[in-house]
């Protein structure tokens, strides 16, 4: 009976946890090595339920996405770096229709998008403005952690500014040192896995710095 009260009380606590981050705007790293079933499940929870008004925002940063297609109702931002080859073929990668070519204009047109979705949605109940960043090892091969983990603290930023939400896909084990290197900027951590009796869950939230249990996803 005690530890079925304990859990209980740990999952009161988390669901508060978790709805403050969702009023105040946050950041969630989203990581575990699952089925790529079982990471589009929990980025379509994390994009947000259908019943409450979301301004979607999709970043997809390689074509091989680790994620389901971007919905119906979404905008999509595509991250391209310009090489010699595409050159040719982007004059004017900074306007809408093209891909993004650096991290400066990718974070641009992420504070484009924030600002769009402000004017769209009235009342921002539960992080109205919902981004996926699909996803960071293609960053990763490109540029210095250093480069990345300023990007990323600007681009966090421009979410949390108006109160989004954003979830941010490093298909790598929980365990891995550029998951501790990228966790400090991040609100909460969840650890994805599927799991003998179903696709699970587990989350560190910063403001406690604990692990929760495993759950069901």
């Amino acid at each position: 009976m005690g530890s079925e009260t304990a859990a209980s009380t740990e999952r009161v606590r988390f669901t508060r946890s978790l709805a403050r981050l969702k009023d105040e705007g946050c950041a969630i790293l989203v990581v575990g090595e699952p089925p790529e079933s079982v990471r589009a499940t929990a980025c379509a929870r994390l994009s947000g339920d259908d019943d409450i008004p979301h301004e979607r925002v999709f970043v997809r940063t390689d074509d091989a996405a680790v994620t389901e297609p971007i919905d119906t109702d979404g905008t999509e931002i595509r991250y391209r770096p310009l090489t010699r080859d595409s050159a040719a073929t982007v004059s004017d990668a900074g306007s809408e229709g093209f891909p993004a070519t650096t991290l400066a204009e990718l974070t641009e047109r992420l504070s484009r998008e924030a600002t769009r979705a402000t004017a769209t949605i009235d009342r921002f109940d539960e992080a109205g403005l919902r981004v996926c960043f699909d996803s960071l090892p293609e960053l990763r091969a490109q540029y210095t952690e250093q480069e990345l983990f300023q990007f990323l603290h600007g681009a966090i930023a421009e979410i949390k500014a108006v109160d989004g939400m954003g979830h941010f896909h490093l298909p790598l084990p929980v365990d891995d040192a550029f998951v501790a290197t990228l966790r400090p900027l991040f609100d909460a951590v969840v650890d994805l896995r599927a799991g003998e009796s179903g696709p699970g869950q587990r989350w560190w939230l910063a403001e406690t710095e604990t692990w929760t249990e495993w759950f069901s996803l």
